[in-house]
Formats: structure tokens, C-alpha cells, sequence
């Protein structure tokens, strides 16, 4: 009799902590799928803003414009989604000064932060001989390496100020009448752009004012040199 209780108990014990390990399990594989999950879909939104500023560059076409928009939040399974945030820094390595107009040569950090551990992604896309301009509200400037970088942050996730778009704009300096011969080649502009408009029809085009100035038919050369919105980072 006390042997059948025994074994009863041993197998009561077994069961409890076979079930507690099987439990254990399936915790640490569900984390692991949700970090997973969420590294994914950081990682797609870094490549879309990477490959839209790379198509912007690489294209023939002296002006385009590319949208990419932004997913408001990202999932980790099931029905549960978190906030996240794009940074995009700009890591010029080198300026000319083109009569006060920065010209520079390098690369944009895409970096994508979740609200969840484990979750984010980085990118990169680099350009040459461009006029860089970051535009949005939460541009700042940030140390890194001992360097200060200006750094433009996106929130697709805020509440009330959301980022919608990342517009990208590069137009080419357009003179009338013609540049002086101090002037010999028009200079290509790129603009990145924090659109928190939800109608992609009110983001930022070729013809909006201040990218008309840098780049349009408003005005000669001196004008748009002695413009401090066209001067760059």
C-alpha cells in the first residue's frame, strides 16, 4: 500500500514539473516569436525610408519626390502592437562651401526604435554632392563620436502629432535668368521630410514654396544663394 502511495506522489511530481517545464517553453518560445516579430517589421520600415531615399538618388530624373509612409505601430503577436519611432541622421563626411551653400558627400542613418525589448533595426543610404536638408519639428542636433549630427526623428506612433510620411525631394538648381560665370554648375538639393499631414496630398511637393526657392524658376542665382533655407546642414 505505501508502495502504490509512493509511486502515486512520484508520479504526481512528475507530472507538475513536466507541465511547468512544457510551460516554460512555450513562454520563452512566444517571447522569442514576438521579438522576432517586431524586429521584422523594424527592419521593413528601415529599408522603406533607406530605399526611398535611394531611389530618389539614383533615378535620372533632375527632381522627384518619393512618399513612403509610415506604419503607425508594430505587432508582436497576436493582437498587441507597440509604439516605435524612426531617427534619421545624417553622417555627412565631408562639406565644400559653394558661396555659403553646404555641399556635402556621405551617408543617412535609419534607425527604428520599438517601446519593446529587442525590437529595432537600422539601415543606411549614401549620397554625394548634395545639399542636405532635414525638415520636420523634432530635428536636432546630436553628439555622436564626438561629431554633432543633425538627427530628424519621426513619431508614426504619437497621439496627437504623428508622423504619417517620409517625404524625400531632390531637385536640381533651375537660374533664369542664366548664372554668371561665378557660377558654373546648379547645385542638387535633397530634402527629407517629417509630413504629419494625414492626406498625402498636403506632404510637401516639388513646387512648395521654400523647395521652389532652392531649386524653381523664382529667382536668379543671388536669390537662392542668399536664401539661408537653401544653405544645408
Amino acid at each position: 500500500m505505501r508502495s502504490q502511495i509512493s509511486m502515486w506522489m512520484l508520479t504526481k511530481f512528475a507530472m507538475v514539473f513536466f507541465i511547468s517545464a512544457l510551460a516554460l517553453i512555450l513562454f520563452a518560445f512566444v517571447k522569442t516569436e514576438s521579438e522576432t516579430l517586431c524586429s521584422s517589421q523594424a527592419e521593413t520600415v528601415a529599408k522603406s525610408v533607406s530605399q526611398g531615399i535611394n531611389s530618389v538618388l539614383n533615378l535620372p530624373a533632375e527632381d522627384y519626390r518619393v512618399i513612403v509612409p509610415l506604419e503607425s505601430s508594430l505587432s508582436i503577436g497576436r493582437s498587441d502592437f507597440v509604439r516605435y519611432s524612426v531617427n534619421i541622421t545624417n553622417l555627412a563626411t565631408g562639406k565644400i562651401a559653394v558661396l555659403g551653400t553646404k555641399v556635402s558627400t556621405g551617408s543617412f542613418s535609419i534607425y527604428v526604435r520599438a517601446d519593446a525589448k529587442g525590437c529595432d533595426s537600422g539601415s543606411s543610404s549614401p549620397y554625394e554632392n548634395m545639399v542636405v536638408h532635414l525638415i520636420g519639428q523634432d530635428r536636432g542636433i546630436k553628439n555622436i563620436g564626438g561629431t554633432d549630427r543633425t538627427v530628424l526623428q519621426l513619431f508614426p506612433s504619437h497621439p496627437y502629432q504623428k508622423s504619417y510620411y517620409a517625404v524625400i525631394i531632390k531637385c536640381r538648381e533651375k537660374y533664369w535668368p542664366p548664372p554668371t560665370a561665378s557660377v558654373k554648375t546648379p547645385l542638387k538639393h535633397l530634402f527629407v521630410i517629417d509630413c504629419k499631414k494625414s492626406n498625402v496630398e498636403e506632404c510637401d511637393k516639388l513646387d512648395t514654396a521654400y523647395i521652389d526657392k532652392c531649386c524653381g524658376w523664382s529667382g536668379d542665382w543671388s536669390i537662392i544663394r542668399n536664401n539661408a533655407l537653401c544653405n544645408g546642414e
